[in-house]
């Protein structure tokens, strides 16, 4: 694991350092949207494929994810809605309505790209 900025050339960075290490992942899990696009950058410019020699899941969903070749897989956020409640939250808390902190919990979505299907020595797609 890598921290990144959260930032494109975060994830650029994270990437280039983990793929070339010592002990080079089989996948990576980015953790959002802007470090994903960079770790696309870094696995282009260093000729890693996607997914034969390593899988990629990115987290926080892209509408372009499906135009890349290949598709990315991505765990899309409903981040219209997390910014609705969050902005109920706090205007509830403006308007003098106190009570103990809530936990709010939004469902994710999983949406399957090519780049976390693994392939065989073929080539082949395994399902």
């Amino acid at each position: 694991m890598i921290r990144g900025d959260f930032r494109v050339h975060g994830g650029y960075a994270a990437t280039r350092e983990l793929l070339m290490g010592w002990d080079v992942p089989d996948g990576l899990l980015v953790s959002n949207n802007l470090m994903t696009i960079g770790a696309l950058q870094a696995v282009g410019e260093l000729g890693v494929r996607l997914p034969e020699d390593l899988l990629l899941v990115g987290f926080d969903g892209f509408s372009w994810a499906r135009a890349l070749a290949p598709t990315v897989t991505v765990v899309e956020q409903p981040t219209y809605e997390i910014g609705q409640r969050a902005a109920t939250l706090l205007l509830d808390r403006i308007r003098g309505k106190h009570g103990p902190p809530r936990k709010v919990v939004l469902p994710g979505e999983l949406q399957v790209g090519d780049s976390s299907r693994p392939v065989d020595r073929a080539g082949d797609r395994v399902r």
